[in-house]
């Protein structure tokens, strides 16, 4: 008995895109960012694990103890403070909860990729300003957008450039469209110098473990929180508490 023929088919988008394996390198290019992973040796879990019986690797545990320390060294609130599943997870929640067909996002090119892909799944009309070199293209973003943008992504320092945005450049952003979400991405942080650092943290980022985490207005926190369902794992959130509790830097 042959099966019959599966008639469902992606939506137009997801047809046309291709797996993303990361671009090429370009030639240009001298501080590849891209796929650059943390060398720093992570301590052990043995002396962070409970004697309580709260440690249970095999299962989802409360992001709050880990966002109330993260909270403290921002000096924010803990209800501005949200962890996520990865970086990645962080931005594509950000994306998700503004972008729609209706709407615009400006981003830079290059930048770091996934951000064009969250973009277009969400359906959002994509305006790509070119960064290479320099502080952030103010000016041109705002050329750029319409009345119906709804975000610009600012990668600084940028992924793949190393270009990164002042500080003047982020608030001259947020002045002149105020109606737009001003996402910036910090994963690279620890490349810029600490004018440009808007975290406090110095990195050892352990990558392949899912943890990010997101810094913002309260309001917007509560909206990514209905966006996703991600739980983080419980190796994940204690490799986050060990490393805060040695005075290791990290970043999402």
């Amino acid at each position: 008995m042959t099966q019959p023929e599966l008639l469902v088919e992606p939506v137009p988008v997801v047809a046309e895109m291709t797996p993303y394996t990361g671009a090429p390198v370009d030639p240009l290019i001298e501080l590849k960012l891209d796929s650059n992973e943390s060398m720093s040796p992570v301590p052990s879990l043995d002396a962070a694990v409970p004697e309580d019986g709260s440690w249970q690797p095999n299962r989802y545990q409360r992001t709050s103890g880990l966002e109330a320390r993260l909270a403290v060294i921002f000096g924010i609130d803990s209800d501005h403070v949200t962890v996520t599943a990865g970086a990645d997870d962080a931005l594509e929640r950000a994306v998700r909860s503004v972008c729609d067909p209706s709407r615009q996002a400006v981003l830079t090119t290059p930048t770091f990729e996934p951000l064009e892909r969250y973009v277009r799944q969400a359906g959002a009309t994509m305006v790509q300003v070119p960064w290479w070199t320099g502080d952030f293209p103010v000016d041109q973003v705002c050329a750029r957008a319409t009345p119906e943008n709804s975000l610009v992504a600012v990668v600084s320092p940028n992924n793949p450039t190393g270009a990164v945005a002042s500080r003047h450049a982020l608030k001259e952003l947020s002045r002149r469209l105020p109606g737009a979400l001003i996402l910036v991405d910090h994963a690279y942080v620890e490349y810029g110098s600490p004018e440009h650092d808007l975290t406090r943290t110095r990195g050892s980022a352990p990558t392949g473990r899912r943890r990010g985490r997101t810094c913002a207005r309260r309001h917007r926190v509560r909206r990514w929180t209905r966006v996703a369902c991600h739980g983080v794992q419980a190796v994940c959130l204690w490799v986050g508490l060990v490393l805060l509790a040695s005075h290791m830097a990290w970043v999402g």
